[in-house]
């Protein structure tokens, strides 16, 4: 007798579950960035999105639940004239935010303590030396005051923050915009993905190409994201038939994906999210209500898949919280921002266990502990160095 095998996770029935309505972030007026942000961003202390007074861009404590829109909301005004298409939270420095702006600038700004009790009109500093708009911006994970510009000039740009200098433009090699760049773990590579739908590998440092590869078939667009951890890459676009999809690609082998799974006829592009320390994959469409989970696993399927979170409400955003704001004793693996049109919905990721009076190791292994472990000059120097990981177990309660 025939016999089918399931496949035991200890994530397969993993739940996400929204917070009820006093406690989201209601009476949003989102703006209008490059369609390629991600369109929120968070930290520990504050989640940021652009607001709909061209040029601005809202920062809202986490503490501070209900309406966000009011008469005298205080908002950073970069340009009454110049859009805010991207910006991205420094990861060193909960109170350091950086925005991508349509005048080919660069700008960083310093959010108060207790954060904004008035417009801030005017940056800490701006950065200029792409020759069209920005488009993308973001840090490096581990160097501190590593900034990263992508512009319409098909550029990708370096700068040492500190110093205040470029450093370094990565090899032309893009022939359409770019439409995101991920990071492997240590900071010593930069992937990208761009419009003539090619994954492109690159040293930063010599700079020099590594490696590239036409990852998709459809002209619609993509992502791609580093699996953290690991020598494999996530890419999302479209079939030649315009249905999405999701790959997998090893380093050590480019010439065709270790995984390839078609997802649904959607027409937004998919933009993944990885936790490395459960493993598990999320794929979010913007205006989609679903999120789908996978576990990477090292052999067939690659990618199982986990249950699914649904909702009526569709999404524009999403980021996900530092791993230490889970509640660890509630089993909750991850914590994440759901912006939609109206509101940002917080939503815990939790896996059911009966027993909670203990610490649950086997959900929660060393986790990066979020602190830098190179100086912007050291890194650019040539020094990689690994991230520090620490327990998420609480102290022990007398």
């Amino acid at each position: 007798m025939n016999t089918i095998s399931i496949r035991q996770s200890k994530f397969r029935h993993i739940i996400g579950k929204e917070e009820q309505q006093r406690n989201c972030y209601l009476s949003v007026r989102l703006g209008t960035p490059s369609p390629d942000s991600n369109f929120i961003d968070a930290n520990s202390k504050f989640f940021a999105l652009p607001w709909g007074v061209k040029g601005s861009l809202c920062v809202v404590p986490l503490e501070k639940t209900g309406a966000v829109d009011r008469d005298d909301l205080p908002l950073i005004m970069q340009d009454e004239e110049e859009n805010v298409n991207d910006f991205a939270f420094h990861p060193f420095d909960l109170h350091l935010i950086a925005t991508a702006s349509q005048d080919s600038k660069a700008y960083l700004w310093r959010i108060p303590e207790d954060g904004l009790t008035e417009n801030i009109g005017t940056s800490e500093r701006a950065f200029e030396g792409h020759r069209s708009r920005l488009m993308l911006t973001g840090w490096h994970p581990l160097a501190a005051n590593v900034l990263v510009t992508v512009g319409a000039d098909k550029e990708v740009k370096l700068w040492d923050v500190e110093a205040g200098e470029e450093k370094v433009t990565l090899p032309k090699e893009h022939k359409e915009l770019l439409a995101s760049f991920t990071w492997n773990e240590d900071g010593s590579q930069i992937a990208t993905f761009s419009r003539d739908k090619h994954l492109r590998i690159f040293d930063p440092r010599s700079p020099a190409l590594i490696a590239a590869v036409q990852a998709h078939e459809g002209t619609k667009g993509g992502r791609t994201l580093w699996l953290k951890g690991e020598d494999k890459l996530i890419t999302t676009g479209f079939t030649r038939g315009s249905d999405r999809e999701v790959k997998g690609w090893d380093l050590r082998s480019l010439s065709a994906p270790f995984v390839s799974q078609k997802l649904d006829t959607g027409s937004s592009v998919i933009t993944p999210f990885f936790d490395p320390d459960t493993r598990i994959l999320h794929l979010a469409g913007k205006g989609d209500g679903l999120v789908r989970m996978f576990e990477v696993v090292d052999d067939a399927p690659f990618l199982a898949p986990l249950t699914e979170y649904k909702s009526s409400k569709p999404t524009s955003g999403m980021v996900f919280l530092p791993k230490q704001t889970c509640n660890v004793m509630e089993c909750e693996v991850n914590k994440v921002l759901k912006l939609t049109t109206t509101e940002v919905i917080p939503i815990t990721f939790s896996v059911p266990r009966q027993n909670k009076m203990f610490f649950q190791e086997d959900l929660f292994p060393l986790t990066w502990d979020r602190q830098p472990t190179t100086s912007a000059a050291e890194w650019f120097g040539g020094a990689t160095v690994a991230p520090n990981k620490v327990s998420l177990e609480p102290p022990q309660q007398n």
